[in-house]
This record gives C-alpha cells, sequence and structure tokens, in this order.
C-alpha cells in the first residue's frame, strides 16, 4: 500500500547507524517529521535509509512530495 503526502519538513530527526546482527552489514537510518498544509495540519514521521539519506538531501524547512510504503 503507497501513501502520497506533500507538505514541509519539520524535523530531521537525529541519524541512526549500527551493524546488521543478521548479515554483518553496515545500515543507515533517519527518520522526518513531515506537516501537511491546511486549516487542519497534520503531521507524519517517515524513515529514509541507507544512501536515500544522501540522495535526497532532505533538510528541516523543504517543501517536500513522499511516498510511503506502508510495512508493519
Amino acid at each position: 500500500m503507497q501513501i502520497e503526502l506533500e507538505g514541509k519538513i519539520i524535523k530531521a530527526l537525529e541519524l541512526r547507524s549500527g551493524l546488521s546482527a543478521r548479515t554483518g552489514n553496515e545500515w543507515r537510518r533517519r527518520d522526518y517529521v513531515l506537516e501537511t498544509p491546511g486549516q487542519y495540519p497534520r503531521k507524519c514521521v517517515f524513515t529514509v535509509a541507507d544512501g536515500n539519506i544522501d540522495l535526497f538531501n532532505l533538510t528541516e524547512g523543504k517543501m517536500v512530495k513522499v511516498t510511503l510504503s506502508a510495512d508493519a
């Protein structure tokens, strides 16, 4: 299932990293808080992983359109 949202990044949370216990590979993750515009703004936290962190170069205050995949 995919969800598409547009809004402003209001917070870039701390970068997390480590080594996978299963594969031994390094991983990196960063969470971002997105706020939608409108009379009743909504906030959503989404995660960007590994090389996409550098590729997307997301910063606080940046307006973005994101497509999220819901994983449980």
